[in-house]
Protein backbone atom coordinates (compact mmCIF):
# COMPACT_ATOMS: atom_id res chain seq x y z
CA UNK A 1 0.00 0.00 0.00
CA UNK A 2 1.39 3.40 -1.01
CA UNK A 3 1.82 6.27 1.42
CA UNK A 4 -1.01 8.16 -0.31
CA UNK A 5 -3.35 5.20 0.17
CA UNK A 6 -2.42 4.96 3.85
CA UNK A 7 -2.99 8.69 4.27
CA UNK A 8 -6.38 8.45 2.55
CA UNK A 9 -7.32 5.50 4.75
CA UNK A 10 -6.41 7.50 7.85
CA UNK A 11 -8.56 10.43 6.72
CA UNK A 12 -11.56 8.19 5.95
CA UNK A 13 -11.19 6.44 9.32
CA UNK A 14 -11.15 9.74 11.19
CA UNK A 15 -14.20 10.96 9.31
CA UNK A 16 -15.99 7.69 9.99
CA UNK A 17 -15.52 7.95 13.74
CA UNK A 18 -17.74 11.03 13.75
CA UNK A 19 -19.97 10.58 10.71
CA UNK A 20 -21.15 7.08 11.57
CA UNK A 21 -22.36 7.91 15.11
CA UNK A 22 -24.01 11.07 13.76
CA UNK A 23 -25.77 9.06 11.05
CA UNK A 24 -26.92 6.52 13.65
CA UNK A 25 -28.43 9.33 15.73
CA UNK A 26 -30.34 10.58 12.67
CA UNK A 27 -31.71 7.08 12.04
CA UNK A 28 -32.75 6.89 15.68
CA UNK A 29 -34.44 10.30 15.38
CA UNK A 30 -36.65 8.87 12.65
CA UNK A 31 -38.14 6.44 15.15
CA UNK A 32 -38.80 9.05 17.81
CA UNK A 33 -41.14 12.02 18.24
CA UNK A 34 -41.17 15.38 19.98
CA UNK A 35 -38.26 16.49 22.19
CA UNK A 36 -36.47 13.15 21.87
CA UNK A 37 -36.26 13.54 18.10
CA UNK A 38 -35.00 17.11 18.45
CA UNK A 39 -32.39 15.97 20.97
CA UNK A 40 -31.13 13.35 18.52
CA UNK A 41 -30.85 15.92 15.75
CA UNK A 42 -28.90 18.31 17.98
CA UNK A 43 -26.66 15.49 19.19
CA UNK A 44 -26.00 14.39 15.60
CA UNK A 45 -24.92 17.90 14.62
CA UNK A 46 -22.73 18.19 17.71
CA UNK A 47 -21.02 14.86 17.06
CA UNK A 48 -20.51 15.47 13.34
CA UNK A 49 -19.36 19.09 13.45
CA UNK A 50 -17.65 18.91 16.82
CA UNK A 51 -15.88 15.70 15.90
CA UNK A 52 -14.51 17.34 12.78
CA UNK A 53 -12.91 20.05 14.91
CA UNK A 54 -11.50 17.62 17.46
CA UNK A 55 -10.23 15.02 14.98
CA UNK A 56 -8.67 17.59 12.68
CA UNK A 57 -8.36 17.80 8.90
CA UNK A 58 -4.78 16.59 8.44
CA UNK A 59 -4.47 14.64 5.22
CA UNK A 60 -7.51 16.16 3.55
CA UNK A 61 -7.11 17.14 -0.09
CA UNK A 62 -9.53 19.64 -1.61
CA UNK A 63 -10.24 20.53 -5.25
CA UNK A 64 -11.08 24.25 -4.80
CA UNK A 65 -13.34 24.83 -7.81
CA UNK A 66 -15.32 21.63 -7.24
CA UNK A 67 -15.62 22.19 -3.49
CA UNK A 68 -16.78 25.80 -3.85
CA UNK A 69 -19.21 24.93 -6.65
CA UNK A 70 -20.89 22.18 -4.64
CA UNK A 71 -21.43 24.44 -1.64
CA UNK A 72 -22.78 27.15 -3.92
CA UNK A 73 -25.30 24.63 -5.20
CA UNK A 74 -26.34 23.87 -1.62
CA UNK A 75 -27.06 27.58 -1.09
CA UNK A 76 -29.12 27.59 -4.28
CA UNK A 77 -31.11 24.59 -3.04
CA UNK A 78 -31.82 26.36 0.25
CA UNK A 79 -32.95 29.47 -1.66
CA UNK A 80 -35.14 27.24 -3.79
CA UNK A 81 -36.80 25.99 -0.61
CA UNK A 82 -37.61 29.58 0.35
CA UNK A 83 -39.27 30.08 -3.04
CA UNK A 84 -41.12 26.79 -2.65
CA UNK A 85 -42.44 28.05 0.69
CA UNK A 86 -43.96 30.99 -1.14
CA UNK A 87 -45.73 28.62 -3.50
CA UNK A 88 -46.90 26.25 -0.78
CA UNK A 89 -48.05 29.13 1.38
CA UNK A 90 -50.13 30.66 -1.42
CA UNK A 91 -51.39 27.35 -2.80
CA UNK A 92 -54.69 27.33 -0.94
CA UNK A 93 -55.19 31.07 -0.68
CA UNK A 94 -57.44 33.24 -2.77
CA UNK A 95 -55.30 35.22 -5.19
CA UNK A 96 -55.73 38.73 -3.81
CA UNK A 97 -53.59 41.83 -4.20
CA UNK A 98 -52.15 41.19 -0.74
CA UNK A 99 -51.11 37.64 -1.59
CA UNK A 100 -49.49 38.78 -4.84
CA UNK A 101 -47.68 41.60 -3.02
CA UNK A 102 -46.42 39.25 -0.33
CA UNK A 103 -45.19 36.73 -2.92
CA UNK A 104 -43.33 39.47 -4.80
CA UNK A 105 -41.78 40.82 -1.59
CA UNK A 106 -40.67 37.33 -0.59
CA UNK A 107 -39.16 36.86 -4.05
CA UNK A 108 -37.25 40.15 -3.71
CA UNK A 109 -35.80 39.03 -0.38
CA UNK A 110 -34.74 35.68 -1.88
CA UNK A 111 -33.05 37.52 -4.75
CA UNK A 112 -31.23 39.77 -2.27
CA UNK A 113 -30.00 36.71 -0.37
CA UNK A 114 -28.77 35.18 -3.62
CA UNK A 115 -27.01 38.39 -4.59
CA UNK A 116 -25.38 38.80 -1.18
CA UNK A 117 -23.62 35.47 -1.64
CA UNK A 118 -22.98 34.99 -5.35
CA UNK A 119 -22.13 38.55 -6.42
CA UNK A 120 -18.77 38.69 -4.63
CA UNK A 121 -18.63 36.43 -1.55
CA UNK A 122 -18.59 33.13 -3.46
CA UNK A 123 -15.89 34.42 -5.81
CA UNK A 124 -13.61 35.69 -3.05
CA UNK A 125 -14.04 32.53 -0.98
CA UNK A 126 -13.09 30.33 -3.93
CA UNK A 127 -10.10 32.53 -4.77
CA UNK A 128 -8.91 32.33 -1.18
CA UNK A 129 -9.28 28.55 -1.21
CA UNK A 130 -7.50 28.16 -4.53
CA UNK A 131 -4.48 30.28 -3.55
CA UNK A 132 -3.81 28.46 -0.28
CA UNK A 133 -1.37 25.56 0.04
CA UNK A 134 -2.93 22.07 0.39
CA UNK A 135 -2.78 22.03 4.20
CA UNK A 136 -4.36 25.46 4.48
CA UNK A 137 -6.98 24.53 1.89
CA UNK A 138 -8.25 21.80 4.20
CA UNK A 139 -8.55 24.23 7.11
CA UNK A 140 -10.30 26.86 4.96
CA UNK A 141 -12.65 24.20 3.58
CA UNK A 142 -13.59 23.20 7.11
CA UNK A 143 -14.04 26.73 8.47
CA UNK A 144 -15.47 28.63 5.50
CA UNK A 145 -17.58 25.93 3.89
CA UNK A 146 -18.37 23.24 6.45
CA UNK A 147 -18.91 25.46 9.50
CA UNK A 148 -19.96 28.86 8.16
CA UNK A 149 -22.22 27.62 5.38
CA UNK A 150 -24.37 25.84 7.96
CA UNK A 151 -25.74 29.05 9.57
CA UNK A 152 -26.21 30.53 6.10
CA UNK A 153 -28.43 27.64 5.05
CA UNK A 154 -30.18 27.67 8.41
CA UNK A 155 -30.89 31.39 8.05
CA UNK A 156 -32.45 30.89 4.61
CA UNK A 157 -34.62 28.03 5.84
CA UNK A 158 -35.72 29.92 8.95
CA UNK A 159 -36.70 32.89 6.78
CA UNK A 160 -38.69 30.53 4.54
CA UNK A 161 -40.66 29.38 7.57
CA UNK A 162 -41.42 32.98 8.50
CA UNK A 163 -42.48 34.05 5.01
CA UNK A 164 -44.78 31.05 4.64
CA UNK A 165 -46.52 32.01 7.87
CA UNK A 166 -46.73 35.60 6.69
CA UNK A 167 -48.68 34.54 3.61
CA UNK A 168 -51.23 32.82 5.83
CA UNK A 169 -51.66 35.82 8.14
CA UNK A 170 -51.24 38.82 5.86
CA UNK A 171 -53.37 41.23 7.83
CA UNK A 172 -52.86 39.76 11.31
CA UNK A 173 -50.01 40.34 13.71
CA UNK A 174 -47.38 37.62 13.69
CA UNK A 175 -46.68 35.70 16.85
CA UNK A 176 -43.17 35.93 18.26
CA UNK A 177 -41.92 32.66 16.68
CA UNK A 178 -42.84 33.44 13.02
CA UNK A 179 -41.80 37.08 13.53
CA UNK A 180 -38.40 35.90 14.77
CA UNK A 181 -38.12 33.52 11.82
CA UNK A 182 -39.03 36.23 9.31
CA UNK A 183 -36.52 38.77 10.61
CA UNK A 184 -33.99 36.59 12.40
CA UNK A 185 -33.42 34.22 9.49
CA UNK A 186 -32.07 37.03 7.33
CA UNK A 187 -30.05 38.38 10.26
CA UNK A 188 -28.41 34.97 10.79
CA UNK A 189 -27.58 34.74 7.08
CA UNK A 190 -25.99 38.20 6.92
CA UNK A 191 -24.06 37.64 10.14
CA UNK A 192 -22.64 34.37 8.81
CA UNK A 193 -21.59 36.12 5.60
CA UNK A 194 -19.79 38.76 7.64
CA UNK A 195 -18.01 36.11 9.71
CA UNK A 196 -17.00 34.43 6.45
CA UNK A 197 -15.38 37.67 5.31
CA UNK A 198 -13.62 37.99 8.66
CA UNK A 199 -12.33 34.44 8.31
CA UNK A 200 -11.03 34.87 4.76
CA UNK A 201 -10.13 38.55 4.46
CA UNK A 202 -9.55 39.59 8.07
CA UNK A 203 -12.16 42.36 8.24
CA UNK A 204 -15.83 42.50 9.17
CA UNK A 205 -18.54 43.49 6.71
CA UNK A 206 -19.86 46.43 8.72
CA UNK A 207 -22.92 47.22 6.65
CA UNK A 208 -24.10 43.62 6.79
CA UNK A 209 -23.64 43.50 10.54
CA UNK A 210 -25.67 46.71 10.83
CA UNK A 211 -28.38 45.29 8.57
CA UNK A 212 -28.47 42.12 10.69
CA UNK A 213 -28.83 44.22 13.85
CA UNK A 214 -31.63 46.24 12.24
CA UNK A 215 -33.45 43.05 11.26
CA UNK A 216 -33.22 41.78 14.83
CA UNK A 217 -34.58 45.10 16.05
CA UNK A 218 -37.56 44.61 13.71
CA UNK A 219 -38.68 41.43 15.51
CA UNK A 220 -40.84 43.23 18.12
CA UNK A 221 -42.11 45.54 15.36
CA UNK A 222 -43.15 42.51 13.32
CA UNK A 223 -45.41 41.37 16.16
CA UNK A 224 -47.11 44.77 16.37
CA UNK A 225 -47.90 45.48 12.70
CA UNK A 226 -49.72 43.49 9.99
CA UNK A 227 -47.64 40.61 8.68
CA UNK A 228 -47.55 42.06 5.16
CA UNK A 229 -46.03 45.28 6.48
CA UNK A 230 -43.49 43.30 8.49
CA UNK A 231 -42.43 41.48 5.33
CA UNK A 232 -42.22 44.80 3.50
CA UNK A 233 -39.86 46.15 6.18
CA UNK A 234 -37.64 43.08 5.92
CA UNK A 235 -37.60 43.53 2.14
CA UNK A 236 -36.58 47.17 2.44
CA UNK A 237 -33.64 46.29 4.71
CA UNK A 238 -32.51 43.32 2.58
CA UNK A 239 -32.79 45.02 -0.79
CA UNK A 240 -31.56 48.36 0.56
CA UNK A 241 -28.36 46.66 1.70
CA UNK A 242 -27.75 45.26 -1.78
CA UNK A 243 -28.43 48.60 -3.48
CA UNK A 244 -26.00 50.31 -1.10
CA UNK A 245 -23.26 47.75 -1.73
CA UNK A 246 -23.69 47.84 -5.51
CA UNK A 247 -23.36 51.63 -5.56
CA UNK A 248 -20.76 52.03 -2.82
CA UNK A 249 -18.40 49.26 -3.93
CA UNK A 250 -18.84 49.35 -7.70
CA UNK A 251 -15.10 49.51 -8.45
CA UNK A 252 -14.20 46.80 -5.94
CA UNK A 253 -16.92 44.51 -7.30
CA UNK A 254 -15.73 45.04 -10.86
CA UNK A 255 -12.12 44.28 -9.89
CA UNK A 256 -13.10 41.06 -8.12
CA UNK A 257 -15.53 39.86 -10.76
CA UNK A 258 -13.34 40.75 -13.75
CA UNK A 259 -9.70 40.49 -12.60
CA UNK A 260 -8.38 40.09 -16.15
CA UNK A 261 -9.78 43.49 -17.13
CA UNK A 262 -7.49 45.31 -14.69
Amino acid sequence: MSSEDRQLGSVVTRLGTTMMPAAALLVLAGALDGPARTACWVAALAVDYGGLLIRGVEGWRVTPSHFAERHGLVIIIALGESLASLGFGADRLTLTAGVVAAALLGLLVAVSLWWAYFDVVAIVAEQRLRRADPARQAVIARDSYTYLHLPMMAGIIVFAIGVKRTLLELHAHLQIVPATALCGGNAMYLFALSVLKRRNIGTWNTQRLLAAALLLALIPVATAVPALLALALVTVVSCGLIVFEVRRYAETRARIRHPDAN
